[in-house]
């Protein structure tokens, strides 16, 4: 929100999918409610800070539900049991 205030990037609600280490390689992700801001010319930018030397790449998947509050991210909303299934499909 302090950049869409500052600068004037508006705000991109979605997810940032994990990959599980604990689990064998491309077997389990973990998808967390993440916001970044989309720059005029339609780039997605995280100005979220990273630790020192970290290099991490993030996939970021955008909501289809769209508004502010957490309902509007698909929380309780019911699509969760159909992107698991689609998720369990692709593996």
């Amino acid at each position: 929100r302090l950049v869409e205030g500052t600068i004037g990037f508006a705000i991109v609600r979605g997810w940032a999918i994990f990959e599980r280490l604990d689990e064998p390689s491309g077997a389990s992700f973990a998808a967390v409610r993440f916001w970044w801001n989309l720059a005029p010319d339609g780039t997605w930018v995280d100005f979220t800070p990273r630790p020192p030397g970290c290099r991490e790449r993030l996939l970021l998947a955008e909501s289809a539900f769209e508004g502010s509050g957490d309902a509007d991210l698909g929380c309780g909303t019911g699509g969760e049991a159909g992107f698991a299934e689609y998720l369990w499909r692709c593996s």
